[in-house]
C-alpha cells in the first residue's frame, strides 16, 4: 500500500476553495456589470427623452412666432422674458408645459433687429436638457406675411 504525504492530503480541498473564490470574484464581477450597464442605459434614455422633449419646446416657440402666440398676436412679434426666468401664466412669461411624462418650458428673445433666440429647456425624470436655436426673421412686414420667414442661424 503506497503512503501519501501530509501536503498531498489537504490540496484537493485547497484547490477546490481557490477555483470557488475566483468563481465568486467572477460572478460578482458579471452582477457588478450588468448593474452598472442597466443604470447608465436608464440615464442616457432618461437624458435621450429630456433633449426629444426640449427640441419639441423650440419647434413649438417657432409655431407661436409663425401663428398665433400666447398673447395672440399673429405678427411674429411675441417675446418672453429673457432666459433663465421662471415661467408663469402671463403671455410674456417663459411657457411651459407637458410633453410625453415630461415637461419643456420655452424662452424667446431678440438678440438683434432681425434675430431671435429660442432657448428650450426639456424635463424627464428630473434630468433636463437645455436646446437653443438662433433665428433670422426676414422680411419684417407682417401685413404681406412674410415675417414668417425663419432661417436657422
Amino acid at each position: 500500500m503506497k503512503q501519501r504525504c501530509f501536503t498531498q492530503k489537504g490540496s484537493i480541498l485547497f484547490l477546490t476553495m481557490i477555483f470557488l473564490v475566483v468563481l465568486v470574484i467572477l460572478a460578482t464581477t458579471f452582477l457588478n456589470k450588468v448593474m452598472y450597464n442597466n443604470t447608465n442605459g436608464t440615464a442616457q434614455t432618461n437624458s435621450l427623452q429630456a433633449f426629444y422633449i426640449a427640441e419639441a419646446g423650440i419647434e413649438k416657440a417657432i409655431y407661436y412666432l409663425r401663428n398665433t402666440a400666447p398673447d395672440t398676436t399673429t405678427n411674429g412679434s411675441w417675446r418672453t422674458s429673457v432666459y433663465p426666468t421662471a415661467s408663469g401664466v402671463n403671455p410674456t412669461d417663459p411657457q411651459q408645459q407637458s410633453l410625453g411624462g415630461g415637461s419643456y418650458t420655452i424662452w424667446v428673445e431678440t438678440t438683434a433687429n432681425t434675430k431671435i433666440k429660442i432657448t428650450s429647456a426639456g424635463t424627464y425624470n428630473g434630468l433636463t436638457r437645455i436646446v437653443r436655436e438662433n433665428l433670422i426673421q426676414s422680411g419684417l412686414s407682417p401685413e404681406d406675411g412674410s415675417w414668417a420667414e425663419l432661417s436657422a442661424v
